[in-house]
This record gives structure tokens, sequence and C-alpha cells, in this order.
């Protein structure tokens, strides 16, 4: 079982920011490969997609049903003795084995519903629930560094200076991939960086965005089939990197 996580602030009044780019692609990637129906499940701390493609996910209550049956055969089932081994019908008891619901599958998407910097607890949630380890964790979040709409993915340890990434990091150890989506940096180097990552894109950038977002969803679609590997070497752009210091 694998996770990607979209990172972001949840609320409408953050919904078209900068910082919530993560929320934007994966709400896209939904749109053009599966369901966009969202669950709110708040035990975890975050919504789940019910039905990522081209799989499905059993609900939350299926799979703590299908947990409680599994645990309830365990203690019920019967010893496995057999007084007479060449008895046909004593010997199919012994090897026949109850079946059981299914609760695995490829991909789960997520988002949180709270703030960004707190994001490592309900991925932390999500992955101990479902049983998931950080190498099958992509986390989708902006990066001020890149151009607006380019991608850059990363599998090694770090944060690049991410408050959210930083505290999946501390929740949930490395190993997880870094899908990196460019907003662009500062327009005015004097602009405090809460403000600019909290500001809305201009129409100019939002029209951008909306025709690099198709490409985005692509280069994230090779990342979920073939690997960080192979999604490195052909997703990575040569950018410029700007030097930027201040944490978020």
């Amino acid at each position: 079982m694998k996770l990607v996580v979209g990172l972001g602030n949840y609320g409408v009044q953050y919904r078209d920011t900068r910082h919530n780019i993560g929320f934007k692609v994966v709400d896209a990637f939904v749109r053009a490969f599966g369901s966009a129906e969202w669950k709110h499940e708040r035990v975890l701390s975050a919504l789940i997609l019910k039905s990522p493609p081209p799989h499905s996910i059993p609900s939350l209550d299926a799979i703590l049903r299908a947990r409680e049956l599994e645990e309830q055969r365990r203690h019920t089932a019967p010893k496995k003795t057999v007084e007479n081994p060449d008895s046909p019908a004593e010997s199919e008891k012994v090897v026949k084995k109850p079946k059981t619901l299914p609760l695995e599958v490829p991909w789960i998407f997520m988002k949180s519903d709270g703030f960004m910097n707190n994001s490592g607890t309900p991925v932390a949630h999500v992955c101990h629930f479902f049983k998931i380890l950080p190498e099958n964790v992509v986390v989708v979040c902006d990066e001020l560094t890149l151009p607006l709409g380019e991608v850059k993915i990363t599998d090694r340890p770090g944060t690049a200076g991410h408050n959210g990434v930083r505290d999946i990091l501390a929740k949930i150890g490395p190993g997880f991939t870094r899908f990196r989506v460019g907003i662009g940096a500062k327009t005015h180097p004097q602009m405090d960086l809460a403000d600019y990552v909290l500001s809305g894109f201009n129409s100019k950038e939002n029209d951008h965005l909306t025709h690099r977002l198709p490409e985005i969803c692509a280069d994230l679609k090779l990342l979920l089939d073939k690997g960080p590997v192979t999604a490195m070497n052909s997703t990575n752009r040569k950018v410029c990197r700007q030097d930027h210091t201040e944490p978020r």
C-alpha cells in the first residue's frame, strides 16, 4: 500500500494560495485519472480519497470491520490436530484457510484537515493505520526555488526549508519522495515570506498554471507508475536555483 500526500492549509481562505499548490495538483490528478470524491476521516485528521485510480479503497469502517472479523477468526479457529492423517475430510480441514476481505490497495490519496506546519501528525496517522512505510510515501508540495509550474522530484532526505515537509520528516522519518512544484520566487525581495506563500496567483500566473497542470499530472503519474528513479530521470528540469535562506 502506498500514499500520496497533497500539502496545503485546510480551509476555503487558503484554497487558491501558493502554499496550497500541493492540494491543487492532487485534486487535478484525481479529477483527470479517477474519482474526486474525498471522505473526511476525522479520526485520521485527513481527507482520504475513497476510490483512487484504477483501484477502489475500502471505507474506514469496512477496514476496521475486516480486521475485527480476522481477529475473531484467529481466536475461534480450531487447532490443527488430526488423529487420522489418511482421512480426506480431516486433511481438508487442516489446509483450508478462512477467506479474508482485501485490505490493501496500491495508492491512497490524502490531504490534511489542519495547518501546513502540522502536516506530520495526520500523515503519521494514515501511515500507521494503513501500515505504509516512509519509502512508499510521495509528498506533493510547493517549492519557491523553482519557476512556476516546474517540477523537481527528490528522494534524498531534506526539507529545503519547508515547514510542512520538516514536520513529516520528524513524524515518520526519512525515505519518502518529494514531488516539488514551483510557485516562483518572491516578486519583491523585501516581501515577508509567509505573506508571499499565503498570497494568491495573479491572472497571468493562473493561466500559466492551468496550462501546466496536465503535464504536472503526467509527471506525477509517471512517478506513481515507474518509481522515483525513472521519474527523476525523465521529469527533473534544469532550473537556475536562487538563494532563499528564509525558513518557512
